[in-house]
């Protein structure tokens, strides 16, 4: 534990709480500044109670608008529940008398109660995360996120956002044909894309320049051809991690974890970008079936440095398959993310498989299904909720249909087809 607090920290702290409340994580806010104040002085607890006072109402007005969606859309039950919730977290008297006025009304209705939908609401899953959570657009339309109309330049700073700042700085000074080849490439125009790479001359194809063409070459399937751009790269420049991430990857698709693994065990030997190098192997590992051996890679990924939500989500998992629950979840927590009274689904599923703070899960999921509405994997998710809180009926409405969509992973297939068998022979 003392490695992973190390990494993370030992507590909760006023800091913590002002950077989940900086990030629009008001239940996270709310939780870590629980029972803080005794350890305050004067002006850093009035600093916490004005945090916890926004973090709540904000949470609470959340809450009201979900209420009032489901309500709308008929669902009653899980009405309540937010109104109930709202009333919880609000701070302010006025938002309080609302929830409190909500629940009377609701539950003084004559009206029965009908069928809940299949889905959540459409107004839930179209809607925003609202009132200022996340920082999100208040208008319940379809963002568009498209990049057509944005210039060159800004789609570029687009295209660069997390990639380390010296690559970054390299990729803005770089020729204005490399550029729009990469634009190219990442939007997906791949012919277009590779003919203005193979158009750029020998002089100026450096390893940012086989890098990105070996990227593209293997998006197209086309291996050996990525292969040998990739190695190009990595003989250019040896500690470009962008090159070998895809290169490691390739060789796994392809069945050489072999090579892949002896590569980067040379690679560290030699000292060069020792983080990653433990990274990686820890995914090779863990892909050979290794756990033991790819959680010592991965912790000491960790320890160099690499919190990366890949890494860190692996490590994760494989603590849990130890039985070392509570580190599992201390790295969980850790990866902040999640909003509207939610987590990170992460930590959301790995609360799901213990039965723990599932109205916190429920709402992750719902973030999840509104970011990506497409994916069968947050219906099943919330069905599972549902069950797991004796919503039989809706629960299992929403199982059959996230099992009836061909995208369903077959993992989580197999899951799905296990908990409905369990149920309907309830």
């Amino acid at each position: 534990m003392s490695f992973l607090k190390k990494i993370f920290g030992g507590g909760d702290t006023l800091a913590t709480v002002r950077k989940a409340y900086d990030q629009g994580r008001w239940a996270e806010a709310l939780a870590a500044g629980d029972g803080l104040h005794a350890s305050l002085d004067a002006q850093q607890a009035s600093e916490l109670e004005a945090l916890l006072n926004d973090a709540g109402d904000k949470l609470a007005l959340w809450n009201m608008q979900e209420g009032r969606a489901y309500l709308e859309a008929g669902d009653r039950s899980l009405a309540s529940d937010h109104f109930s919730l709202a009333q919880t977290h609000a701070r302010s008297v006025e938002l309080r008398n609302d929830a409190e006025a909500a629940l009377t009304d609701l539950r003084s209705s004559p009206q029965p109660v009908p069928a809940a939908p299949v889905l959540p609401p459409e107004a839930v899953v179209k809607q925003s995360c609202a009132s200022g959570c996340c920082g999100g657009p208040t208008s319940e339309e379809p963002t568009d996120n498209t990049t057509e109309d944005l210039d060159p330049d800004t789609r570029l700073e687009l295209l660069l956002v997390g990639f380390p700042p010296e690559l970054a700085e390299r990729y803005a000074a770089s020729d204005i044909r490399f550029k729009e080849a990469c634009l190219l490439s990442h939007e997906e125009s791949r012919e277009e894309a590779l003919a203005c790479f193979d158009a750029i001359q020998e002089p100026d194809r450096d390893d940012l320049f086989y890098f990105e063409r070996g990227s593209l070459l293997a998006r197209k399937g086309e291996t050996s051809a990525a292969f040998a751009d990739l190695e190009q790269a990595v003989a250019i420049n040896p500690v470009l991690e962008l090159a070998w991430e895809v290169w490691v990857d390739l060789k796994l698709s392809d069945d050489q974890g072999d090579e892949a693994k002896a590569r980067l065990t040379t690679l560290l030997a030699a000292g060069a970008s020792a983080a990653f190098c433990h990274a990686r192997l820890a995914a090779l590992e863990m892909h050979a079936g290794n756990g033991d051996v790819a959680l010592q890679h991965g912790l000491k990924a960790m320890e160099l440095g690499d919190l990366s939500a890949s890494t860190v989500s692996l490590c994760a998992l494989l603590l849990e398959r130890a039985g070392r629950d509570e580190e599992a979840e201390q790295l969980l927590t850790g990866l902040g993310g999640g909003c509207c009274g939610g987590v990170n689904v992460q930590l959301a599923e790995f609360w799901l498989r213990r039965n723990r703070h599932l109205d916190r899960v429920l709402e992750s999921f719902k973030g999840a299904l509104r970011e990506d509405p497409t994916n069968p994997r947050w219906p099943l998710r919330i069905s599972q909720v549902y069950l797991a809180r004796g919503w039989v009926r809706e629960g299992i409405a929403l199982l059959e249909q996230a099992l009836a969509d061909s995208r369903l992973d077959e993992v989580l297939r197999q899951e799905g087809v296990a908990l409905l068998e369990a149920n309907r022979s309830v």
